[in-house]
């Protein structure tokens, strides 16, 4: 109580303090200029949900410290664990700092310590403000989401006052089908000074990011968990998902290069440079494709196989080094029975070449044997497994595990849904399971790669890109300005 925790970076710096029961924002300091990005009269709170309908960043609610761990990670990080406790509640708060850059990254663990049900909502896996008497100097930036459309994947700048107030939901404004309106990055940039504060995050579910005055205080800024409500058993536990604060100097491609320098330094350790910026060439589809799938005869999986090796011979005569097959291979979703592989993967090995397949583990057509064999798997009125359950992470790691078994290591490419539920409380535990399941992928079959892919731009974000060497921010329509402003996020 009362003392202060210095968490800081080489570019950046965050001060935080037990004070008054509630852990406290105190400093939000840029360590290469010195400027102080937080209002140390009126601090924000660290932790906000609300618990069987009280807020508990309210001044009321009094946490008390029961322990902190400071540790080094494999990739030289240094983590934080600050571990609280209050009416039945124990929280942990997860700070890590990544040296040699600007980035803090956090997230909330929240667990039921008590003997009855709490009931958990409205949480923010991150909530902050940043110094309202700079207010008039500065700009809100955003970027548009990864749909198909012109608009889409475009740097948006704001000019802000005292009254400025934004609201940006990935499931709100122009959106089409599974795109995210929004990609997972804000920053204020100070005009005066040309640096700023860049927020981050990871999270495939729906989210709410407001900036704004919260509380009777001007530029708060909040990411909550959008429509999660949940009745937390006794020990039960959730964890919610990352999120960063950087301080940067310098311009927009400053920022960018800082990001960038980041991944490359502490998000690299998947990357299979087999898969990791290499040409590729997509094979022709036959009919039909994407739902239908084919069948065994020579019109559909020959055909499809006499169409590999055509390909690998152009491969070899333009110096490609992937072949792609995308959609229609297969006679349908959930049950992925298809051609012999093993032809396709043992002539490229001849000629030191990789294979990609489109090959969307989630989805499962009403016919198909997974769906009949669990029928509450399926999210109802959709051809798609409920990924909140872990069962069916489970089926789909051992689905892919029997493909690299049979046809040899591959780069899984997957498209259209994953991480889906059926609610936005689901969202949380399916975004997890999707997570687990690619790492797990990726530790248990290290020759092989992922292409990520979520009906163009849902994918893009910092930990996803860790996972995969490629992916497709867009399905077209966006132009010359697809992967323009994407290139400060991955």
């Amino acid at each position: 109580e009362g003392s202060e925790g210095i968490w800081g970076a080489s570019r950046g710096e965050k001060r935080v303090r037990l004070l008054g029961g509630q852990l406290s924002l105190i400093s939000l300091r840029n360590k290469v200029s010195g400027r102080e990005y937080q209002d140390g009269n009126s601090p924000p709170a660290e932790i906000r949900f609300f618990a069987n309908g009280e807020d508990v960043s309210a001044s009321s609610w009094q946490w008390k410290l029961r322990a902190q761990h400071a540790v080094r990670a494999e990739q030289a990080e240094l983590q934080l664990d600050i571990e609280l406790e209050s009416a039945g509640m124990r929280v942990t708060k997860h700070y890590v700092i990544y040296p040699g850059t600007s980035v803090i990254r956090e997230w909330l663990t929240l667990e039921n310590s008590s003997d009855i049900p709490i009931r958990i909502s409205q949480v923010d896996f991150l909530h902050s403000r940043v110094l309202g008497s700079i207010e008039h100097d500065l700009q809100f930036n955003y970027l548009t989401g990864g749909g198909n459309f012109n608009g889409s994947q475009l740097l948006k700048t704001e000019p802000m006052n005292p009254a400025y107030q934004r609201i940006l939901d990935s499931n709100g404004g122009i959106q089409t089908g599974n795109y995210s309106s929004f990609l997972p990055l804000v920053f204020l940039l100070n005009r005066n000074a040309n640096e700023g504060v860049a927020v981050g995050w990871d999270y495939l579910g729906h989210w709410r990011f407001q900036i704004g005055d919260q509380d009777g205080a001007p530029l708060g800024m909040s990411l909550e968990l959008a429509g999660f409500e949940k009745n937390l058993a006794p020990g039960g536990q959730i964890e919610t998902p990352k999120a960063f604060m950087a301080p940067f100097s310098g311009g927009v491609d400053e920022l960018g290069n800082q990001l960038l320098d980041w991944q490359y330094a502490y998000l690299w350790e998947f990357s299979n440079p087999e898969y990791f910026a290499k040409t590729r060439w997509a094979v022709d589809w036959p009919e039909p494709w994407v739902g239908n799938g084919g069948t065994p005869s020579a019109d559909n999986w020959g055909r499809r196989l006499a169409l590999d090796l055509r390909y690998i011979d152009l491969l070899r005569e333009t110096g490609t080094d992937i072949l792609w097959d995308d959609a229609g291979w297969y006679d349908k979703w959930g049950s992925w029975n298809g051609p012999e592989w093993r032809r396709t993967t043992d002539y490229l090995r001849k000629h030191d070449m990789r294979w990609v397949l489109w090959y969307p583990t989630f989805l499962a057509t009403p016919e198909s044997k997974v769906a009949q064999q669990h029928p509450d798997w399926m999210i109802p009125g959709q051809e798609t497994l409920e990924q909140s359950i872990p069962a069916t992470a489970d089926w789909q790691s051992r689905l892919l595990d029997d493909g690299v078994n049979t046809w040899g290591d591959f780069q899984w490419r997957y498209d259209i849904a994953p991480a889906a539920s059926a609610n936005d409380t689901d969202s949380l535990a399916a975004d997890q399971n999707f997570r687990k399941l690619l790492q797990r992928f990726k530790s248990d079959h290290p020759q092989s790669g992922i292409d990520a892919c979520d009906g163009g731009g849902r994918w893009i974000s910092y930990d996803i890109a860790r996972l995969a060497e490629s992916g497709e921010y867009t399905d077209g329509g966006v132009g010359p300005y697809s992967a323009y402003y994407t290139s400060l996020l991955v």
